[in-house]
């Protein structure tokens, strides 16, 4: 994929996880919890799941690593 986009702008969006709804149509929700151990914590449903996210690294603008909360259970 090229983007002809600042990397500035991208990183706005793509960062804006609470708003991926709006741009991500197999999103339906994005909400935050309260962070853990120093990190940001998401709840997303997709495909009619709650998918539970966590924030490792966000490192403006060119590196954000999530991963699927292993903690969650389900």
């Amino acid at each position: 994929m090229t983007l002809r986009q600042p990397p500035e702008s991208v990183w706005k969006v793509v960062r804006d996880i609470g708003g991926a709804p709006a741009w991500f149509p197999a999103l339906q929700k994005s909400e935050r919890l309260p962070d853990r151990d120093g990190h940001e914590v998401w709840r997303q449903k997709v495909g009619g799941f709650d998918v539970p996210l966590i924030v490792l690294e966000s490192s403006p603008p060119w590196k954000i690593v999530t991963q699927i909360d292993p903690k969650a259970g389900g």
